[in-house]
């Protein structure tokens, strides 16, 4: 999957570095090559032995002798600053969330990039919490993928994140990262259940997740009768960001249960999603005061 992005003024300018860890704790590049089997003690021998004639960085010296491939060097380097990764094979995510297994750096580094220019704005606000949501303009472009990426990439960083399943009526999420869909987002709005009880761990450390529920009949109304945004503040404390999948139905209630987040990110597709489509949600945010952060296309 490859990703273009459109921020808004209000969160283009700066990027923040990820959290490392303090050098004294990371590993050498080298030793995570070894224990992975990419590398053997010779293979070491002749990288380093080849450095000191280069002078090149170690993984740009494995490239130059075709030890090992791009995307085993970045899947190293992804492990040594601290970004957890799932061991390829396994289900407990699905392999579209390519992000927890480091099987598409690129993305990866493109979700990281939009995560920090979408909170820049936010870099010295006294609380250091966002709330977002991820509106797709139509039903074809990927978006709960897209937003499960995101999710994933953030809590790569570090830090805690909420993904909170909001397309009630095509739930995606439960799906995506294994987990039950029995209760959820429309539980704990409509029968006020305990948001405790909702709120599920995932297999990606740092991310938990709040799936949609049971369907409600009309998603507008429902969502006009309860306020996602107030319930969230009520029980988001824990959790530096919540990321809220709108799905990609009706610009109305896409609207609707953006009211009171901190912005909200528009998904389209290349060459395919109508423009008047993107208009049309474009408006009823803006009557709903919501500000539209930016675009991501897909």
């Amino acid at each position: 999957m490859r990703l273009r992005s459109s921020v808004g003024r209000a969160a283009v300018l700066q990027h923040q570095p990820p959290a490392d860890l303090p050098d004294s704790d990371k590993p050498r590049l080298r030793d995570v090559l070894m224990q992975s089997g990419a590398l053997s003690e010779a293979d070491v021998d002749a990288v380093t032995q080849m450095q000191q004639r280069t002078g090149r960085l170690f993984g740009e010296t494995c490239l130059d002798l075709g030890l090992c491939d791009a995307d085993t060097i970045q899947a190293a380097l992804d492990q040594q600053h601290g970004y957890a990764l799932i061991e390829p094979g396994s289900d407990a995510v699905d392999p579209q969330v390519s992000v927890a297994y480091g099987t598409d750096p690129a993305l990866a580094e493109n979700m990281r990039a939009l995560r920090a220019r979408l909170l820049s704005r936010r870099a010295g606000a006294n609380d250091g919490h966002a709330m977002l949501a991820f509106i797709g303009a139509d039903d074809g472009a990927s978006g709960s993928v897209i937003v499960a990426n995101f999710a994933v990439a953030s809590a790569q960083l570090g830090f805690s994140v909420l993904l909170v399943d909001a397309a009630i009526d095509q739930p995606a999420q439960h799906r995506l990262f294994r987990r039950s869909n029995r209760i959820g987002l429309t539980t704990i709005l409509g029968e006020r259940d305990d948001p405790s009880v909702a709120i599920q761990d995932t297999a990606v450390p740092h991310l938990s997740l709040l799936a949609a529920g049971p369907a409600v009949p009309h998603p507008a109304e429902f969502f006009e009768r309860n306020s996602l945004s107030g319930a969230i503040r009520a029980f988001s404390p824990p959790f530096d960001l919540v990321v809220v999948d709108a799905g990609a139905g009706s610009s109305d209630v896409s609207a609707a249960l953006a009211v009171g987040l901190d912005g909200a990110v528009v998904i389209t597709r290349r060459h395919k999603t109508p423009v008047r489509r993107v208009r049309r949600l474009a408006d009823r945010l803006a009557d709903r005061g919501v500000e539209r952060l930016g675009t991501v296309i897909a």
